[in-house]
């Protein structure tokens, strides 16, 4: 809303503002020397309401776009299923992403350092939102490749006792990848 606000403000800041470049006329004394030509003055009385209205509405237009951009992140994703599991000596990080005919879900659980954080629904899902399109992976990525894309995608540390990767993509073709310490 405060977006719409600024933008709708700016339009009519600048609107306002003009667009000829007029160059101020200096005073030579106490006579008014200064010449306005009718041609460029715009009175209110000129102004369009419907133009003003469409300007508006063509300004509005990305952030429509840009909404539903942030709405629908997981159609870019090449995988549909995203399973991580890290186990660490004072915990484990757990993190499932599945994405059936345009309804995603996701569960995270989190249990290193003490805590224990448990995302699932929106809230998971939009911290995969942060995570998901990071990941650049393919089904040739290589397994060394793989551990370092996921790691560094969601921020865990190389120091685990265990991890275990599945990545499944659209094309059905998937990327697995398990490692002891």
């Amino acid at each position: 809303m405060m977006k719409k606000y600024m933008l709708l403000t700016s339009v009519v800041f600048l609107g306002a503002c003009g667009s000829e470049n007029v160059e101020p006329v200096e005073n030579e004394g106490t006579e008014d020397t200064t010449e306005v030509q009718e041609d460029d003055v715009t009175t209110s009385e000129e102004v369009n309401p419907e133009e003003e209205n469409e300007a508006l509405e063509d300004s509005e237009q990305p952030l429509e776009e840009e909404e539903t951009d942030t709405q629908d992140w997981f159609e870019d994703l090449d995988f549909d299923e995203v399973q991580v599991e890290a186990e660490y000596e004072d915990g484990s990080y757990d993190a499932d992403y599945e994405y059936n005919g345009g309804e995603p879900e996701a569960e995270i659980e989190d249990s290193r350092g003490g805590e224990s954080i448990d995302l699932s629904g929106q809230d998971a899902l939009d911290e995969m939102q942060l995570v998901l399109p990071e990941l650049d992976v393919t089904p040739e990525t290589s397994e060394e490749e793989l551990q370092q894309a996921v790691l560094e995608a969601f921020g865990l540390e190389d120091d685990y006792q265990e991890l275990d990767i599945d990545i499944e993509f659209r094309d059905d073709e998937e990327l697995e990848m398990e490692d002891e310490a």
